[in-house]
């Protein structure tokens, strides 16, 4: 999945498949493609805002696209970080009565994922999340 709105002028904010065949160079000058991932060994794609957090299939829907995904040490994404995903998720169902916001982000010091010799994606240096709940 892609955000048009990232490589379109008149994109909307729905995002849409990738095209088949030939992608267009704005497409990768705007956002991290699959391609990105392709030769990659030591990280895998790890969701920002995982679909365990969201409430309808439309919203899990949105949460696979390459706009939400950094590059995460495997070991990292099934271990520590997925369990600290699930304590959120718990304590959400849990205490939440209202409107939960969760906002989640990374620092990077510029080591990237290379692909024909161009940075492409930033590797996180530390991955971070924040919540709270209106009632």
């Amino acid at each position: 999945m892609y955000e048009p709105q990232l490589a379109e002028m008149d994109g909307n904010g729905n995002m849409l498949p990738f095209p088949t065949g030939y992608l267009h160079m704005k497409f990768e000058d705007s956002q991290a493609v699959l391609d990105d991932y392709s030769d990659v060994v030591l990280y895998e794609r790890g969701h920002l805002n995982p679909d365990q957090h969201q409430s309808t299939p439309h919203d899990r829907a949105a949460t696979y696209t390459l706009t939400n995904v950094v590059p995460e040490i495997r070991e990292f994404n099934i271990g520590p970080w997925r369990e600290y995903e699930e304590r959120i998720r718990v304590r959400l169902n849990n205490f939440c009565r209202g409107t939960a916001y969760i906002v989640t982000g990374v620092t990077t010091r510029g080591n990237m994922i290379h692909r024909n010799n161009q940075d492409r994606v930033a590797i996180p240096e530390d991955v971070w999340s924040a919540y709270c709940c209106t009632e």
